[in-house]
C-alpha cells in the first residue's frame, strides 16, 4: 500500500476538485486507487476553505458627497455590497457592505444693521464688528451679513441758573452720528437746546438716522446771587419831602 497525503486551499465560494469530485468545504479527504500489480494506493488530501474578510462601514454626507469602493462611486442613500477580489489579508476576496446616507444641505443668510455694543452669536462664534461671516454645521451653512454703526457721541454746554431766575440753559454740541438727529428732553422739548431752566436734573436722548442713540444726563446748579448794595452818604430830613428818608438802596 502506498499512502500520499496533500494539501489544498482555497477561499469561500470556490470549488475544489479532490479525486474528481468538487469540494466547497474544509475536510479531509481520502480515496484509495487500486494499481495494476494489485497494490492499493491511499491518497489524502487536507483541504481549507479561507474565509473572505468582512468589512462594514456606515457613512454620512452632505449633498454633493460620494463614497468610492473599489471600482463603485455611491453618491445616493442606500446600502450597498462590494466584493474585492484577492485583497484580503489571506488572499481571499473583501467583502464590503456601506450604509451611506446623505443629508438634505441648507444655507441661511441673516443681516442684521446694529449699533455700536450689539453682538451675534452663530454656532461656537460671536461676531461684534462689520463683516460677512460663514458658519458650517454639519451640512447647514449660516451666512451672517453684519453691520455695526458708530456710536452716537455728542457735547454739552450748559449755564446754570442764577438766584432763582430760571436762567439756566443746556446745549448740544459736537455731535457724531448719521443725520437727521433727533432729540428728546426730559421737558418734553425737541431742540438742540433748551433754556429758561431752574435748578434741576435734565435728560436727553439724542438718536441719528441709524436708529442708534445715546442719553445724558445733566444738572443745573444755583449759582450766589450777584448783590448791588448802595449806601447814601447824606440826607435832609427837613420837611421838604426830598431826601427825608435814608434807604439803603440794593439790587
Amino acid at each position: 500500500i502506498n499512502t500520499n497525503e496533500g494539501i489544498a486551499s482555497a477561499c469561500s465560494g470556490q470549488v475544489v476538485m479532490i479525486h474528481g469530485i468538487n469540494q466547497t468545504t474544509s475536510g479531509v479527504y481520502t480515496q484509495t486507487f487500486v494499481a495494476a500489480n494489485g497494490c492499493d494506493s491511499i491518497v489524502t488530501t487536507n483541504l481549507t476553505i479561507k474565509p473572505s474578510a468582512i468589512f462594514f462601514q456606515s457613512i454620512n454626507g452632505c449633498n454633493e458627497f460620494s463614497v468610492t469602493v473599489g471600482p463603485n462611486t455611491y453618491s445616493i442613500t442606500g446600502t450597498f455590497i462590494d466584493t474585492l477580489s484577492g485583497i484580503a489579508a489571506n488572499g481571499c476576496d473583501s467583502i464590503v457592505t456601506t450604509n451611506l446616507t446623505i443629508i438634505n444641505s441648507s444655507t441661511t443668510t441673516q443681516t442684521f444693521n446694529e449699533c455700536d455694543g450689539f453682538s451675534i452669536t452663530v454656532g461656537v462664534n460671536t461676531y461684534s464688528t462689520t463683516g460677512t461671516y460663514i458658519d458650517i454645521s454639519g451640512c447647514d451653512t449660516t451666512i451672517t451679513d453684519l453691520t455695526i454703526f458708530s456710536t452716537v457721541d455728542f457735547d454739552i454746554v450748559k449755564a446754570d441758573d442764577n438766584c432763582s431766575k430760571n436762567l439756566g440753559s443746556i446745549a448740544i454740541n459736537n455731535i457724531n452720528g448719521t443725520p437727521p438727529i433727533t432729540y428728546a428732553w426730559s421737558t418734553g422739548a425737541t431742540n438742540l437746546s433748551i433754556s429758561n431752566l431752574s435748578v434741576g436734573t435734565y435728560t436727553v436722548t439724542v438718536a441719528d438716522n441709524n436708529g442708534c442713540s445715546a442719553t445724558d444726563t445733566i444738572t443745573i446748579l444755583e449759582l450766589g446771587c450777584e448783590y448791588n448794595i448802595f449806601i447814601p452818604n447824606v440826607f435832609s430830613p427837613n420837611g421838604d419831602g426830598e431826601n427825608e428818608v435814608l434807604y439803603v438802596l440794593g439790587k
